[in-house]
């Protein structure tokens, strides 16, 4: 096993297809595929069910935490917004008339969500109080397809699909304004936080058919790899899908501590501030993936020169 890594217990997970993951410490809440809304108080040891909201019909569920509250926010497969005060026991909703295809929870508080659809050009709502007040901007241009992702820090946002080939978006002036992350391969999931370095942006690759979590920086520097789930899978025995469906981020000090969500387990990344992470080149394929040149085979947990100290652990696996 690499330096620094362990596996957590897998109890209530075995047969979940997990699709996000909230909070942090010990009190960890996660969403399925299916609509069912899971949590932990063991930091990820056990599992055990609360709420589903795939019981009337069959409909995943994502979910975020509100910073500093047990509050939680999620959207269905369908995009209706609802919110639980008591960190996933009970829920409202719908509280939103617009579909909702991404949220991100902002360190300073309250929700910010992308809304669009095929008739509707996209736009970016946020609340500081509960859902009570709504301000809203116009988002950037799109693909009608494809699954969005929404991330925020440092007062940055930025807003990534899949299907676009030209990268995500990136916004200085809370929505006023966009522009391209420059260099980037089309993105999966993405978390936005301020690091020792200046402003990181965490996305979600494909490298082929290998899920990998890349750390850019956008005001200019190395891009380096954090995690290649196809490596842990291997190091671990484990069998399914290697694409990241879901990135959640939080801070711990110095440290910058990843939840993913991946077909073969749900791994925490705590990404230590001292070292430079491995270096990653890529360009976009005919497919829209990630190539990654000039790749080697160190394990996520292993420490060296070129590589952020990280632990890796994974409490769950489907």
């Amino acid at each position: 096993r690499g330096e620094g890594c362990e596996r957590l217990g897998s109890g209530g997970l075995e047969a979940a297809e997990v699709v996000a993951v909230a909070g942090d410490g010990d009190a960890l809440v996660v969403s399925t595929a299916a609509g069912e809304v899971l949590r932990s108080d063991d930091a990820g040891a056990s599992f055990a069910p609360v709420t589903s909201f795939g019981k009337d019909a069959a409909q995943s569920f994502h979910l975020r935490r509100e910073a500093g509250t047990t509050r939680l926010w999620g959207r269905t497969g369908g995009g209706a917004l609802h919110a639980s005060d008591d960190f996933g026991r009970t829920w409202k909703g719908p509280l939103l008339l617009k579909r909702v295809v991404a949220i991100v929870t902002p360190p300073t508080g309250g929700v910010m969500v992308l809304c669009a659809g095929r008739d509707a050009p996209p736009q970016l709502a946020w609340t500081e109080d509960g859902g009570g007040r709504w301000s809203a901007v116009d988002g950037p241009g799109l693909p009608a397809e494809g699954e969005m992702s929404l991330a925020y820090g440092d007062g940055y946002v930025a807003v990534a699909c899949a299907a676009d080939v030209a990268g995500p978006f990136l916004s200085s002036d809370a929505g006023k304004t966009w522009a391209r992350v420059p260099g980037l391969p089309p993105a999966g999931p993405i978390a936005l936080v301020k690091e020792r370095g200046g402003l990181s942006l965490y996305a979600a690759h494909l490298d082929g058919d290998r899920g990998v979590i890349v750390r850019h920086r956008p005001g200019g520097g190395e891009a380096g790899l954090v995690l290649d789930v196809a490596e842990e899978a291997e190091r671990l025995g484990l069998d399914g899908a290697h694409r990241i469906v879901d990135l959640s981020l939080a801070r711990d000090g110095d440290r910058t501590v990843l939840h993913a969500a991946t077909g073969v387990g749900v791994f925490r990344v705590t990404v230590e501030p001292e070292t430079r992470p491995r270096s990653w080149g890529s360009s976009a394929s005919s497919d829209g993936s990630a190539r990654a040149p000039g790749r080697t085979t160190e394990t996520c947990g292993r420490r060296s020169a070129s590589r952020p100290t990280t632990t890796v652990s994974s409490p769950g696996r489907w």
